[in-house]
């Protein structure tokens, strides 16, 4: 099975609950389940696995690979694949448009895959001071999905010795700390909000 034409999922059916729950699965045990990236060989509009994609997809195999099959219908098991392979389309909306602000790298943290960390370079030319900005994601394991945490702080590169407390706090307070959030630039909106108030409005934070 293809979900949006990105990814290609395979598994026994037969080791999952039908839709009528009533009737038992046929096999008790987990059978495997694999799950490719494929948007990158489309023949037209290929795109390539990005970071912040990768993050989602490697989440999404550890929950998937986590799942007792017999007790899970299979519609709940392509409704958890849908719904968190829509995050990583989100999060990625968001670090493009964060590009399209300032300088944005997304990598992932460590071999453990569990963060990413997208980084974004503020410049205040005005006050020869340059900020890093660093949202962490992260996934919690609640819910038939997971939710995505996300954390952002502010530091500074060099220049004026700007509160980096208050900047960080200042960011936290305009996001919804979650993935999806409801607002499609929430991330670049922030970091502009931010740009804004140390320049525009020439006040020390």
């Amino acid at each position: 099975m293809t979900y949006r034409r990105d990814l290609e999922l395979s598994f026994d059916v037969s080791s999952f609950l039908p839709n009528d729950s009533s009737r038992p699965a046929i096999n008790t045990e987990n059978s495997p389940i694999e799950l490719s990236y494929i948007a990158d060989r489309r023949e037209y509009h290929p795109q390539r696995l990005t970071a912040s994609k990768n993050f989602v997809l490697r989440n999404l195999r550890g929950q998937l690979g986590r799942l007792k099959q017999s007790a899970t219908k299979v519609k709940d098991l392509l409704t958890l694949t849908s719904e968190t392979w829509n995050k990583a389309r989100m999060i990625e909306e968001d670090v493009r448009m964060l590009n399209l602000y300032c300088p944005t790298e997304a990598t992932i943290s460590g071999d453990s895959s569990r963060s990413l960390l997208v980084r974004s370079t503020l410049l205040l030319t005005p006050r020869a001071t340059k900020v890093e900005v660093v949202f962490t994601a992260a996934f919690r394991e609640e819910g038939s999905s997971g939710a995505v945490a996300v954390e952002p702080k502010a530091r500074v590169i060099y220049g004026e010795q700007l509160d980096e407390r208050k900047m960080s706090e200042f960011l936290t307070g305009k996001i919804a700390g979650t993935v999806p959030s409801g607002a499609q630039d929430e991330w670049a909106a922030a970091v502009r909000g931010l740009g804004e108030r140390l320049i525009g409005k020439g006040k020390k934070v």
